[in-house]
């Protein structure tokens, strides 16, 4: 995920691309993959000032504001651009979402969010749907999609609220969207996680073939930072991260410094399947399971996904939420170095 006031190269290519239309190189939010982007003419982009294009930062916010306006402006007349081809307004929203990813400023986002919303829904009342529908689908597509590397439920929740206010949309559309929402705001960035308690092996005897198990809870469980992950013993991604976690250095290097604690967390019912898993896990990390009831309704963590993982500070204060892999890492490599200083 790029945040900051600063843009880095892909961000400069797509901005550039943008101005003066040549090709740019970005990732798929649909596939994850990435491939090349080529010269869209059909979409109606914002046309930059002038006096601002020698300026990137005021170009960008200028971009950002302004991405959707002159598209929506066209539309209002020419129903046709409503029915543009779908991987080509696929291209164009991905572009908005990486500008919208360079803004620091998390109202200002939400704050886009509900206006592009609010405009489609405009259109929608007098009959013209599809801007609405295409926002919704590509936003849940990139934002809210587990498998999506844009995945940001903050990014999400304005949508989800923008469209409970929706006039375009009757009761039963909405609920689909009404439980996303329930889900997003669960746990969100920001606040404290919701507490639970968890049983953990910390040893086994008879041979290997009785377990010994304590119980606790996540609110007394001690650490700097805490990385609580959701996993099945047997899960192949599951696997694939818990290699990448243990195989990391700066991980291992917080965990050694007592600045991390990973929480490898089974919630469903298979308490023998939980056990014969104990040996593959690192014996740094606590290797717990958690009541299945209390996970099952999705009322304490919308857990949507297995893998998942969710980095909380001591407080228990949610930094990360059901985020990928590579951001994890990549957050707490900034974490680590910031303890260097």
């Amino acid at each position: 995920m790029v945040k900051g006031s600063g843009i880095n190269r892909l961000l400069v290519r797509l901005f550039y691309a943008l101005l003066f239309c040549v090709p740019v190189v970005g990732c798929s939010g649909g596939s994850g993959k990435c491939a090349e982007t080529e010269k869209v003419q059909d979409f109606p982009y914002a046309e930059i000032p002038l006096a601002i294009r020698n300026n990137l930062e005021s170009a960008r916010e200028y971009l950002l504001e302004n991405f959707w306006n002159r598209y929506i402006s066209k539309a209002g007349k020419d129903t046709s651009l409503l029915s543009i081809e779908e991987n080509v307004f696929e291209k164009a929203y991905a572009e908005y979402l990486r500008l919208l990813l360079t803004e620091n400023n998390a109202e200002k986002q939400a704050a886009l969010q509900r206006q592009l919303i609010a405009k489609a829904d405009s259109l929608a009342v007098v009959g013209k749907r599809q801007l609405l529908m295409n926002l919704l689908k590509f936003s849940e597509l990139y934002l809210y999609n587990p498998n999506s590397p844009y995945l940001d439920e903050e990014l999400y929740i304005p949508v989800l609220e923008s469209v409970m206010n929706s006039e375009a949309l009757d009761t039963l559309s909405k609920v689909p969207y009404a439980y996303q929402l329930e889900l997003a705001l669960l746990n969100r960035v920001g606040q404290k996680a919701n507490d639970f308690p968890y049983t953990y092996l910390y040893g086994v005897e008879n041979g290997g073939s009785q377990p010994l198990v304590k119980e606790t809870t996540l609110y007394a469980t001690e650490g700097k930072y805490l990385l609580i992950y959701f996993n099945n013993p047997g899960c192949m991604s599951c696997n694939e991260i818990k290699q990448i976690l243990e195989q990391d250095a700066g991980i291992a290097g917080m965990i050694k410094d007592s600045e991390l604690v990973i929480l490898s967390l089974y919630i469903d019912g298979d308490s023998e399947r939980w056990f014969s898993g104990y040996r593959d896990f690192p014996h740094e990390w606590i290797y717990a399971k958690g009541e299945q009831s209390l996970f099952a309704d999705n009322t304490l963590y919308g857990i949507r996904a297995i893998p998942s993982l969710y980095l909380l500070d001591s407080n228990k204060k949610v930094l990360l939420k059901d985020a990928s892999v590579g951001r994890t890492l990549e957050y707490l490599s900034l974490l680590g170095k910031e303890q260097q200083q």
